[in-house]
């Protein structure tokens, strides 16, 4: 057996967090941090979640170690068909892990998906243990100066009018049960889905909730449409918690193996094969023919103790000492045989803490591997996306300008340890040792090479745009808004993917402030990737709304951590002229963030104030809802802070609690966005006359039923709607992930409409969205005839290697197999033939008369030549006296170089032409019955 532990991320700007996965041949198990952008990055690495049985989460329970865990099981969800998928995943973790995962249960229902939130209390969880290891945790607390309490953060207005259902005073084992019971009500509850019009607007399989919604029951919502309420249950509100300071550790050690069984000598030593092989087997002394009396270990090879590792969270300087003092550290004999690697995650300045590092001696015959943001250099993570962005701004750095990053670490990793690098793998059977191995990193030379080598048509291209560009520079409006910035940080649907992140705009107005547009997951890590240190820090300072359009998980995950990041930077750095944040987004995540702020403290009363706008009371009467006094005086306050004269909204035809918006600037500068919806005329009249639309465009056209069943828009639908509101310009954003590099540009249409279409990383200012109309030709250039096989090939070794993995753990399976089994295969796959559509055969018989016109030979040629063969096939057998089957013929003849030097490659093209079309005729089946 061959078992293995391999760091799958460590600290970038767009995966912040550490995670380790160990690898046995039936399971894997994750320690470390699920962070946000994980599920993008082993997205991107090829890590799939197959045999995943168990997700142990380090140090303290909060968003920067968690942020990651919802789209992470959301993704796991999607692969349960998978027969490699582990039917149980157990998530493990410390105090508040099940507030954390109740809390989004607006917005997280897999009533089919087996999960577990096991929140672990110290004196009660006992280890975990299954046949493959035994995990142990440490809790750890800081010691030294006792922290102040962390009081939970301020509540929000109550904008929504809600009051919790449950008494504030329950017990903690009570509160406990509560919050596990929501959780199961999640995950494997079930019920019966009210889903009655189709898919509640996911595009593609369900990445986040199918319907989208909890469980619902009918009523009359705005407009008088019918509408689907949440239940009592969802409705109800979490008992409020307190943060804790407990930081996890884990020590995994892998079960002893019992050494193998010894036939031959048991027989030796007077042992009569059978009952007593059992036996010895089991442990149990059996007596000799002799009468002599055998041991097991007289006919067992040695025990093999089994190795393990230890995931070391030290989160800062005082958690240090508690660390050390833990009983498990105490039998460092026994451990120092066992733990073939210590895997450290520290924060900021500790690798250089001389406690760490005596004690890092006490285990010499260990590696030690320390990740942290200043020993782990700012690579660039998705190369894919990276790799694009490279294309596009040799094509106009202006828009397209490259990403941020730094090929060294900040400093040089302790003596005597390994700086953390992903695709680190450390094997701990059958022996102790490194594979030199290691994810693949950008190189930006290499990068750029690539885009040189596209080809002298390229080159034309680009050198005609800039020329354009130069001596012709595109004249920049002067109306109302036209200097206010675009910067397109998602523009994926459903799921992050190697090529698009998910929905995330930033909106700049100049003297006015900055506004995020929908918060997909890893929102602020692509404000990281892209913005110098002294920019991000101006737009921190300036954000002063995040509008959430709905609740689906691609649009939102990422605020907490990007109003955690704000906080922080407003109390290390005061400013009272931007110490307020508006919350513009539906009700139920003003819920989610009351909910949640209760067990860690993401906003500030002094530094990061915040202001709830529930969107509900944004609907113009009479259908407006929400509208109290407290929410106008909150809209006042909006507007006042940001020099708008109106904000309105209306419901989209999405989902449940799903909206369009449009706000509009006291200078005239007005902006419409849809979030997720199908056009709708409500949302036509509210957007008129805008001068910046932006559109969802998930679909292509040719998909508008599908865009119907799944209520999004499709491209045109989407630049006709901007033509409706006589927008200025229309910013097409949300498109499918099955689109990763380009959808299909509609060309011709908008009128004197400009038509941006947006890629990640990409900004432009709203008076010269022109620009992008000379980009046109040059935007089709670089992703003309682009090979995705050979866009990934830097990759294709990690899952050639995950495929032979499986190919070995399936093996012994495959040569079982007897004969029926095979029958059955092979009559499967003749099914599979049969069942071929008019569609794939036209395209698979147009695509071999391609071949064949390649080859020099017309269609009436062949079959002139196939009407020769029976004729020459049977002069053939009487010549040779035995059947020549023509196929061996004709591939020995391809195969001999003397011959088909005789024949010249023209006839040897001809030949295998031949061939070809034999074998299509004689395998077309045919047309199936309708």
């Amino acid at each position: 057996m061959r078992v293995w532990a391999e760091l799958l991320s460590t600290p970038t700007a767009d995966t912040p967090g550490t995670c380790v996965q160990v690898h046995f041949d039936d399971r894997r198990y994750i320690l470390g941090h699920i962070a946000e952008g994980t599920q993008r990055w082993l997205t991107e690495r090829k890590s799939r979640g197959g045999k995943l049985s168990d997700v142990f989460i380090t140090g303290r329970t909060e968003w920067a170690t968690t942020g990651g865990l919802i789209g992470f099981i959301l993704t796991l969800s999607d692969q349960k068909k998978d027969k490699r998928v582990f039917k149980w995943t157990t998530v493990h973790g410390g105090e508040n892990l099940l507030h954390m995962v109740a809390s989004t249960r607006s917005y997280v229902l897999r009533e089919q998906m087996l999960l577990k939130v096991d929140e672990q209390v110290e004196g009660i969880t006992p280890p975990f243990q299954d046949h493959n290891v035994t995990v142990t945790p440490l809790y750890v607390r800081p010691t030294g100066d006792p922290l102040a309490p962390v009081p939970p953060s301020p509540k929000l207005s109550p904008a929504a009018g809600e009051k919790r259902e449950r008494d504030e005073s329950m017990s903690r084992d009570e509160r406990i049960q509560f919050l596990a019971q929501k959780v199961k009500d999640m995950f494997f509850k079930e019920q019966q889905s009210v889903n009655k019009t189709g898919n509640e607007g996911k595009e593609g399989a369900p990445k986040v909730n199918e319907v989208g919604e909890p469980p619902m029951k009918k009523g009359r919502g705005a407009q008088g449409a019918d509408t689907l309420q949440p239940s009592q249950a969802q409705s109800e509100m979490l008992p409020p918690g307190e943060p804790s300071n407990i930081a996890l550790s884990y020590i995994l050690i892998m079960n002893d193996h019992r050494g193998k069984f010894l036939p031959k000598v048991a027989i030796s030593l007077g042992v009569r094969p059978g009952p007593d092989f059992a036996k010895l087997a089991s442990g149990e002394a059996v007596m000799g023919k002799t009468g002599n009396m055998v041991k097991p270990e007289d006919v067992m090879e040695p025990t093999r103790i089994g190795a393990g590792i230890a995931v070391c969270d030290i989160p800062e300087a005082c958690y240090i000492d508690d660390f050390l003092s833990k009983p498990e550290w105490s039998n460092t004999e026994k451990l120092q045989k066992r733990l073939s690697c210590f895997f450290w995650i520290l924060g900021d300045g500790l690798q250089e803490d001389k406690r760490i590092l005596e004690f890092m001696e006490k285990f010499p015959e260990a590696s030690h591997v320390v990740s942290s943001r200043e020993l782990c250099a700012n690579h660039i993570r998705f190369t894919g996306a990276a790799k694009f962005t490279q294309r596009l701004n040799y094509l106009d750095p202006v828009c397209f300008p490259l990403l941020q990053s730094s090929l060294e670490p900040a400093k040089p990793a302790p003596e005597g340890t390994l700086a953390a690098r992903s695709g680190m793998r450390r094997i701990l059977e059958p022996e102790w040792i490194w594979e030199e191995r290691f994810d693949r990193e950008f190189d930006g030379e290499k990068a750029l090479e690539s885009v040189r080598a596209l080809g002298p048509s390229f080159d034309e291209v680009v050198t005609d745009i800039h020329q354009s560009l130069a001596s012709d520079p595109v004249p920049a409006e002067t109306w109302p808004g036209s200097d206010a910035e675009v910067i397109t940080l998602g523009t994926g649907s459903s799921l992050p993917s190697r090529y698009r992140n998910v929905s995330g705009t930033l909106l700049r107005v100049p003297g006015v402030g900055s506004i995020i547009i929908d918060c997909g997951e890893d929102t602020y890590g692509q404000l990281r990737r892209l913005l110098p240190p002294d920019e991000l820090e101006a737009v921190m300072f300036d954000l002063k709304v995040i509008y959430i359009s709905h609740l689906h998980a691609d649009h939102h995950l990422g605020a907490v951590s990007l109003i955690k990041e704000r906080t922080k930077l407003l109390l290390s750095k005061p400013d009272p002229n931007n110490n307020t944040i508006f919350i513009v987004a539906p009700h139920r995540f003003h819920n989610f963030l009351d909910e949640y702020s209760s067990v860690e403290k993401i906003f500030s009363s002094h530094a990061n104030r915040q202001i709830y706008v529930p969107l509900e009371s944004l609907i113009p009467p009479p259908y407006t809802t929400l509208a109290t006094p407290q929410n106008r005086e909150n809209l006042k306050q909006l507007l006042d802070s940001l020099s708008l004269s109106s904000w309105r909204a209306q419901t989209a035809y999405h989902c449940q609690d799903a909206f369009t918006t449009a706000f509009t600037f006291k200078n005239g500068f007005k902006v419409a966005y849809s979030g997720d919806t199908r056009p709708t005329h409500r949302f036509t009249l509210l957007g008129r006359d805008a001068t910046l639309l932006i559109h969802e465009a998930t679909f292509d056209d040719e998909l508008l039923a599908e865009a119907v069943a799944k209520r999004h828009s499709t491209i045109s639908e989407a630049i006709e709607a901007g033509m409706q509101m006589k927008a200025k310009v229309t910013c097409l954003t949300h498109f499918s992930q099955r689109y990763p590099k380009k959808p299909k540009m509609v060309v011709g249409e908008g009128g004197d409409m400009d038509v941006v279409y947006a890629f990640d990383s990409m900004r432009f200012r709203v008076g010269e969205a022109a620009r992008f109309r000379r980009l046109q030709k040059g935007l089709e250039e670089v992703y003309k005839d682009v090979d995705e096989d050979a866009m990934d090939a830097e990759e294709e070794g990690r899952e050639e290697e995950e495929e032979e993995e499986v190919k070995e753990e399936v093996k012994p399976v495959k040569e079982k197999k007897g004969k029926k089994e095979k029958q059955q295969q092979q009559q499967q796959q003749q099914k599979l033939k049969k069942s071929e559509t008019r569609r794939e055969r036209t395209q698979r018989i147009k695509e071999e008369d391609r071949k064949c016109d390649e080859s020099g030979m017309s269609v009436d040629a062949m079959i002139k030549e196939l009407q020769e063969i029976p004729k020459r096939k049977k002069d053939e057998k009487k010549k040779e006296g035995s059947g020549i089957n023509v196929d061996a013929m004709i591939k020995e003849l391809m195969e001999s170089p003397k011959k088909q030097k005789e024949m010249g490659k023209q006839e040897a093209r001809v030949m295998q032409g031949r061939r070809d079309r034999l074998r299509r005729l004689d395998s077309v089946p045919d047309e199936p019955e309708k």
